[in-house]
């Protein structure tokens, strides 16, 4: 129940809105942290990590199951994600993405105290005697203070969450039921509350911001080569389930964690709720209500008590200056399995990404104005996939049909579909006008089969140029005639049928 009261808000906030249409199909792997802890990973110098942020984005959570408590263990995602490389045996294929893969996560020759130059993908972190070491690099979309600066300025951040729920429906009598409230004075021990349920009529927590922070693996990690090692061939004694099983090397990783700023509790209780736990309440030094701690300033009460007759209200807020992770997004590599409800038939609608043969995705575009206006370029990566849709049609999309190409990226808004020009590279266009240029047929690799289904190789042709199929140009899009360039369709998993 709190966790399902954090996602609701979590999902409300800009940035959940901004990534709801690229790739969310890790939002119900949601874990709680308990307690919460300070975001106060500030970086001191160029080129150096701070040693708790690397050990949080890099260790493997204990469990990958949804809704279990966050614990951090001591395995390192990206030493195993080595390791899985090594055990891919020689006759893996393309082997070319194996080689490079391998190169990427080599660590640098020359010692980090060395030198002040930090390859790309790498960065310098201390361990725990002091000394510099290499490592590879994970990528925060924002930090502390740079966070706050931009939250703060903006209420769409802000909001409540109502956790009363979570006391009606609680069992006291179940054992494995965690308590809710918790409160300590001075240096004593934890003590549980385990209010009723006529007891309280409101528990709330509000903060001035809530949101999510996407983690990314630097440039030394290739995620095309995950999907495509998945079933080996791996060298002798290694199988699948060693690499992503659930007890495997690879099985799960932190992807995001949810931070809040100020969080204030305020909670309505009954006299026989103030009899029971109100002196105790008024000495407190520590209060821990779903994770969240609050704390004790130097001078004052840590609950700040209004009463009339119906009932005492609780308030209580937070005096950390720092945000504070209060759960995880957890990615999962466990299964290449589709559930059982999944249709692979790709019909018009239907959300998709595209990677090319190479293992690159069609990712997040880039804005660029030109003598026409502003125009967004789709690039290639391997990191932040956009799903993709085919418009202009219904039902089940077969080979040889037209289509159009549709981005879900809220960024690029109204010029979302994708189009041949005199530019070198391809770029979204509205259709507001019926450009021929933003029409392309489909084409399978395996004809046999007439309907397009996830996993197929297609090709597509550009019906203003005739001939001219969309193949790859460095990190954009392009049109070549005679170029035998193919992309593989996947359909996305977790969408509304």
């Amino acid at each position: 129940m709190i966790e399902e009261a954090i996602l609701k808000i979590i999902n409300q906030v800009p940035t959940s809105k901004k990534r709801g249409l690229i790739e969310l199909s890790t939002a119900p792997n949601f874990q709680l942290l308990e307690p919460a802890i300070e975001w106060n990973w500030e970086v001191t110098a160029i080129g150096i990590t701070p040693r708790e942020q690397y050990q949080f984005s890099d260790h493997i959570p204990q469990s990958c199951e949804p809704s279990a408590q966050f614990f951090s263990s001591s395995n390192s995602f990206s030493d195993n994600y080595r390791t899985f490389l090594d055990v891919l045996a020689h006759d893996f294929q393309p082997s070319t993405i194996l080689s490079d893969a391998k190169s990427k996560i080599q660590e640098p020759a020359t010692p980090p105290a060395d030198t002040s130059n930090v390859p790309d993908g790498w960065t310098k972190v201390y361990d725990g005697a002091g000394i510099l070491r290499w490592r590879p690099d994970w990528i925060l979309s924002a930090h502390p203070e740079d966070w706050k600066s931009r939250v703060l300025t903006n209420t769409q951040f802000s909001g409540t969450i109502n956790l009363i729920d979570t006391i009606l429906n609680s069992n006291n009598n179940d054992l494995n039921n965690q308590p809710i409230l918790k409160y300590k004075s001075n240096n004593s021990n934890w003590q549980s509350i385990f209010p009723q349920p006529e007891q309280m009529n409101k528990l709330e927590i509000y903060a001035e911001a809530w949101d999510r922070i996407q983690i990314y693996p630097g440039r030394w990690y290739n995620s095309s080569i995950i999907g495509l090692g998945k079933n080996g061939p791996f060298i002798s004694n290694y199988h699948n389930s060693d690499i992503f099983g659930d007890t495997g090397l690879l099985k799960c990783r932190v992807s995001e964690f949810v931070v809040v700023y100020q969080p204030q509790l305020m909670m309505n209780v009954s006299n026989s709720f103030v009899e029971m736990y109100g002196q105790e309440l008024l000495n407190t030094t520590e209060l821990q209500v779903a994770g969240f701690i609050f704390k004790k300033s130097t001078n004052n009460p840590l609950l700040k008590t209004e009463q009339n007759d119906n009932y005492t209200r609780y308030i209580a807020n937070s005096n950390s200056s720092y945000p504070l992770i209060i759960g995880v997004f957890i990615e999962c590599f466990g299964t290449n399995d589709k559930p059982n409800h999944f249709s692979k038939i790709i019909q018009f609608g239907d959300q998709f990404y595209l990677r090319n043969k190479n293992g690159q995705y069609i990712v997040g575009a880039e804005k660029s104005l030109g003598l026409n206006g502003q125009q967004y370029y789709p690039r290639l990566g391997n990191t932040g996939k956009i799903a993709l849709e085919f418009t202009g049609g219904i039902g089940n999309v077969e080979n040889g049909m037209i289509v159009q190409i549709k981005s879900t990226e809220e960024f690029v808004g109204k010029y979302n579909v994708l189009g041949a020009w005199t530019t070198p590279s391809c770029y979204y266009y509205s259709t507001e006008t019926n450009y021929q240029q933003q029409n392309w047929q489909i084409f399978k690799n395996n004809p046999n089969d007439k309907l397009i289904q996830d996993g197929d190789q297609v090709y597509f042709k550009n019906i203003y140029y005739k001939d001219q199929n969309l193949v790859s140009n460095g990190l954009y899009l392009t049109t070549k005639k005679d170029v035998d360039e193919f992309w593989i369709i996947e359909k996305v998993e977790d969408q509304d049928s």
